[in-house]
């Protein structure tokens, strides 16, 4: 019994280690307080039709009309039920309330690492805390990218399981890799589960040839194909998810354009055409110098804002009280992006080890982590040409993600991984390491501590301190003013400098503290032979110390004026938005004459929503009745709003209407394409008009938003929105075809025709449509039902004509069917779809049912039970094995 509890002491101690990391860091959540966070505002308003759908009918809606005219629910919120490995994810995290949850499943799986690669239990609490806090987790976290986070916090141990397979239990480690695995992918994040593909390579082929080294080629075979078994495996339980994304990517803006020339005229080039362009894809990446902010928080500021906001730094600057009071509004972030909420600091005392690590480590894993850490920090610049050009252009899928610095989320995991496995080795064969390195590895501490010292005492010739922009800016500014103004600018400038040398050094002696601490640490290790259970302590206690402290510059709990900055009610979480007078007036018109049917399902909704683990817990609940009655509305009409207050990156609207635009990541190509090259032009026009008084004529003329049916303008929130009585409505005959040969064409086509009575057709489509049309004075066309997965039309007319509907044209799942024959539509006004349609009287319904979902799901559900098996099958081996052992 006592072995029992030895053996399983360090375990309980982690876990308990950090959940209390977890609640101390996010402990307003205990005061019925919830993090603010942007992203999971918008994500509520994004997802808000799905949800209230899936209360009233208890399914999936696996599309929306609430953003951008309506696009596949995939990436929004889709539960898939077939994926039986995700609904154990509570209990790994011991139903902490979110984000306490993700950060605790950051730091265990990091443990369970260090398990895999046999280090110390207790040395692996450190090595775990330096993992969890990291400031990426915090950061994105704060943001509210949940799925980032979630992706991250498993990749640790599927690496773990990865090296566990390859050095001691071929099984064990498999179904570790597996389980983890299978939880990584169903985060939902494919941009880190491209990064960890990368570093399992790497990884993994230099485990191959270690054991081919060692003449063991047969067991690197067997152990390579059960590690790939095990990925099929946990690729399974989340097919339904993995192929849907697929497919919807081929049709968002990762995927290839049908056009051949950009908004500017200009011809495109191939990765243009294939994915994101360079510019976009690179705007949140490092500027020169930039990457030494994992050592050094504040190498360039840290996080974007005014330095007046900094008051130590203010008490500080010497100057005249005029140029201080334009340092203050300058920013304190001085780096390549275009915007920052803090630094990617991963703990000056971790990285000290990790550089010793890299020189005397005998661990083979230390070679790919090299590798893989140079290609990282190569790849986080904002230089378009060199290796990231290369990448861009060449590198499959590698064109299909921004912000590519997040590919530093390796270095993340492989600085702590390896100091750990370094200070693990010191630990286990200390004699062999002193005997044979002793004296070098002194004078390697001794060098590091001096090179930092050397960056403190002369930061100018290792790094600049204005922006690559502000340095355009000054020199243009100096070229055409008089010596008095001349030596005004060169006196800010200097100024400037001086102030931000201050910042940087005062982050800099903190890394030489955390790097002479580490020193000491080390030294420690090598000269003394006894505390080392002392010295573990002292580890985890600076880790925790180095890290927290950074994170609490980007998010913490302090307050003002008895607010606390960083977090909200949880009655204001689960209502980001409220109804502005402007919402409640379309509310008004469009619910007149139906009250009863909006009050019915009204009732309905608003106790669903009561029901939800969310809102149960929630004081008040009065909102919740707005919430119902917006989301009844929204489920029996079928208009679309546009809001003046940038559409295109708002979704405030989405959670009250249909909106033409929205906020999300993965929008449809063919979309955003429409919103650049014609949208965009329209949105001005009417925004100039508003000012000018004259917006009833530019809505006369605006065709592109009359097309998608945008029946209110929402211009003022304080005021009543505009009803645009020129929109075409959800469905029209039109009179004449215009066939194009192209995608530039048709888009082209948009801006000349009129779209009430031509329909724009690419020629690849016009087979399915009459060869020639006329107009029908009698021709009528209505819309009877809307229930966001199947829409229902009734059209009436004297002749055969062809019908626009102002739905988005999506071919992997929607089907027309006209009394009750399915029939094929085409494409037409560029995003719209068009369907030939009889003489006479006729029901259309358009139905979203894509079979690769349902098939999916099939596989997803025998997938989890394989990999449970596998579990639990390595259980089962392990424990049977253990005691034939023992019996022996």
């Amino acid at each position: 019994m006592k072995k029992i509890l030895l053996f399983l002491a360090p375990h309980a101690v982690a876990i308990i280690v950090f959940i209390s990391v977890a609640v101390a860091y996010f402990s307003p959540l205990l005061d019925d307080y919830q993090l603010s966070q942007g992203d999971v505002a918008n994500w509520k308003g994004m997802s808000k039709e799905i949800a209230d759908y899936r209360i009233l009918h208890g399914e999936e809606p696996l599309w929306t009309n609430a953003m951008f005219s309506g696009m596949p629910a995939y990436q929004i919120s889709v539960l898939h039920h077939g994926n039986w490995i995700k609904k154990a994810e509570p209990w790994l995290r011991f139903n902490l309330p979110h984000p306490m949850a993700v950060l605790f499943m950051a730091m265990m799986g990091f443990y369970i690492f260090c398990l895999c690669v046999g280090v110390n239990p207790w040395l692996g609490i450190a090595g775990s805390i330096a993992f969890g806090l990291s400031t990426i987790n915090i950061l994105y976290l704060g943001a509210g990218h949940t799925s980032k986070v979630n992706a991250i916090a498993y990749m640790a141990p599927v690496l773990g399981g990865l090296i566990l397979a390859f050095r001691r239990k071929v099984l064990a480690g498999t179904a570790v890799f597996a389980i983890f695995l299978a939880l990584h992918l169903s985060a939902n994040h494919l941009q880190m589960s491209y990064y960890l593909a990368i570093l399992l390579g790497a990884v993994g082929l230099t485990e191959v040839i270690r054991l081919m080294i060692d003449r063991k080629v047969i067991h690197a075979l067997k152990v390579s194909a059960v590690l790939l078994f095990g990925a099929l495996l946990a690729v399974l339980p989340n097919w339904s998810n993995l192929i849907t994304t697929y497919e919807y990517g081929q049709y968002t803006t990762r995927g290839k354009s049908e056009l051949t020339i950009s908004k500017d005229g200009e011809a495109k080039s191939e990765s243009e055409i294939a994915g994101l362009e360079k510019g976009y894809i690179l705007e949140y990446n490092f500027g020169k110098g930039e990457a030494w902010q994992l050592l050094i928080p504040n190498v360039k500021g840290g996080k974007s804002g005014y330095i007046g906001e900094d008051k130590e730094v203010m008490r500080k600057i010497k100057a005249a009280p005029q140029v201080k009071e334009r340092v203050a509004e300058m920013n304190h972030y001085w780096g390549g992006q275009a915007g920052t909420g803090g630094a990617f600091y991963f703990g000056a005392f971790m990285i000290f080890f990790f550089v010793l690590a890299l020189i005397f480590s005998k661990d083979w894993i230390k070679w790919p982590f090299l590798l893989v850490g140079l290609l990282a920090l190569a790849l986080c610049s904002n230089d378009p040409s060199g290796i990231n050009g290369f990448f861009i252009d060449s590198f499959p899928g590698y064109s299909k993600f921004r912000d590519s610095k997040m590919i530093l989320v390796l270095l993340m995991i492989m600085i702590p991984a390896l100091s750990i496995i370094f200070i693990n080795s010191l630990l286990v064969r200390k004699e062999e390491f002193v005997a044979r390195y002793k004296k070098i590895m002194s004078i390697a501490a001794g060098v590091l501590v001096t090179i930092m010292l050397v960056i403190l005492l002369t930061p100018d010739k290792f790094f600049t301190f204005v922006s690559a922009d502000e340095a355009v800016q000054f020199d243009e500014a100096l070229a055409g003013v008089d010596s008095e103004q001349r030596g005004g600018l060169l006196e800010l400038l200097d100024t400037l400098e001086a102030v931000r040398i201050e910042i940087f050094k005062e982050d800099a002696q903190r890394s030489l503290l955390f790097f002479v601490l580490a020193a000491g640490v080390f030294l420690a290790f090598i000269f003394l032979k006894k505390g080392k259970e002392v010295l573990i302590v002292i580890i985890a206690i600076t880790v925790f110390g180095d890290l927290w402290s950074v994170d609490q510059r980007y998010l913490n709990s302090k307050k003002e004026k008895s607010q606390y900055k960083n977090y909200i009610a949880s009655e204001q979480k689960a209502f980001p938005f409220m109804p502005s007078q402007a919402d409640i007036s379309i509310l008004q018109r469009e619910a007149a004459g139906m009250e009863s049917r909006v009050d019915s399902l009204s009732l309905i909704l608003e106790s669903g929503m009561k029901q939800q683990p969310e809102f149960a817990k929630l004081k008040k609940k009065g909102n919740i009745e707005w919430a119902s009655d917006f989301g009844a509305l929204n489920m029996l009409s079928n208009y679309r709003v546009m809001s003046i207050n940038n559409p295109f990156a708002n979704a405030s609207t989405s959670y009250f209407h249909k909106s033409i635009g929205g906020y999300h990541g993965a929008k449809l190509k063919k979309y955003q394409e429409l919103w650049d090259y014609s949208l965009k032009n329209e949105y001005q026009m009417l925004y100039d008009s508003l000012k000018a008084g004259t917006y009833v004529n530019a809505l006369a003329t605006a065709d592109v938003l009359n097309m998608l049916n945008t029946k209110y303008i929402i211009v003022n929130e304080s005021m009543a929105a505009l009803e645009n009585t020129a929109a075409f409505g959800s469905a029209w005959f039109a009179s004449e075809l215009r066939i194009v040969n192209s995608a530039d064409d048709a888009l082209k086509a948009l801006s000349t025709e009129d779209l009430k009575k031509v329909a724009v057709v690419r020629n690849q489509f016009a087979d399915l449509l009459p060869p020639q049309i006329s107009a029908d004075s009698t021709a009528q066309i209505e819309c009877t039902l809307y229930d966001v997965n199947r829409i229902t039309y009734s059209s009436s007319s004297v002749s055969e004509g062809v019908v626009v509907f102002s739905e988005i044209y999506y071919p992997a799942g929607w089907k027309c069917v006209i009394d009750g024959t399915d029939t094929p539509y085409a494409e037409a006004n560029y995003v719209l779809r068009a369907v030939k349609v009889p003489a006479g009287n006729h029901q259309i319904e358009w139905i979203f049912d894509p079979p690769s979902f349902k098939s999916a799901t099939s596989i997803s559900t025998a997938g989890s039970a394989l990999l449970i098996v596998l579990v639990l099958g390595s259980v089962y081996y392990e424990f049977r094995k253990k005691r034939i052992i023992e019996k022996a």
